[in-house]
């Protein structure tokens, strides 16, 4: 109850904020009365025991005349000072903390020692429900790759077959190059045709215009003759035809 704060930080565990709500929660009674100190464990209260000594009058009380027997037992900065109480334990440093790549390794050792584990515990399953790890030996690869080859077979037959396929697309290509080279000839002939029945019918047209030129021509003609018959009928009665003498 009278220490001040830097004794208090010379007390095993105790760190400075600790230190501050131990000054702030005085007086203490006991022991016991430690707990109300936010941070205080049992542990740290058991450590502390041996350095206590609640007997002493707060800051605030009037001090007495005589020394007590019992002085308040402050830390002593040497130990050798001081008398080993049979009941203190020394208390272990603490540990210091991971460091960041201490951390990662250990991360990644984690890691790694899990794919293994479950992968040893994924083979041992197989190797329980195939009875085996060659899985080459078990009769559903055995079906698949047979499979497999029928399949590929099959592959093999179809791309075959396509390749042929590919060859007469590709004749029936050159052949209608010479089917379009043929028509177009056949075009030309054609329009040949077309130009030969024109002139036929152009030369019936002109036939049927001598045919009538000629008719009328015959019709003239006929009518000539008649003339030229009339004529001499009539030059017969004019003049008469002599006689032969006898």
């Amino acid at each position: 109850n009278t220490a001040s704060l830097d004794e208090l930080r010379q007390l095993p565990g105790i760190g400075p904020s600790i230190a501050q709500r131990l000054l702030d929660a005085r007086p203490f009674e006991g022991p016991e009365d430690l707990r109300r100190v936010p941070g205080l464990g049992e542990a740290a209260i058991q450590r502390l025991t041996p350095f206590l000594d609640f007997a002493s009058t707060a800051p605030g009380a009037e001090p007495a005349a005589a020394p007590s027997p019992e002085v308040p037992l402050e830390v002593d900065a040497s130990p050798a000072a001081e008398a080993p109480a049979p009941s203190r334990r020394t208390t272990p440093s603490p540990r210091p903390p991971y460091t960041r790549s201490e951390t990662l390794w250990l991360v990644a050792g984690s890691a790694v020692a899990s794919f293994l584990l479950s992968m040893i515990l994924t083979l041992a399953i197989l190797a329980g429900i195939n009875g085996t790890l060659n899985f080459g030996r078990h009769q559903t690869v055995r079906r698949l790759e047979s499979a497999l080859a029928s399949a590929q077979q099959t592959l093999d037959s179809t791309t075959g077959s396509l390749q042929g396929v590919s060859r007469r697309l590709e004749a029936l290509e050159g052949l209608s190059g010479r089917m379009n080279t043929v028509q177009e000839q056949v075009a030309e002939l054609r329009g040949e045709m077309d130009q030969a029945l024109a002139n036929v019918e152009a030369m019936e047209t002109s036939l049927s215009s001598l045919q009538e030129e000629a008719r009328v021509l015959s019709q003239q003609v006929g009518r000539f003759d008649a003339f030229l018959e009339g004529l001499l009928q009539l030059l017969g009665a004019v003049a008469p035809t002599p006689t032969p003498a006898p």
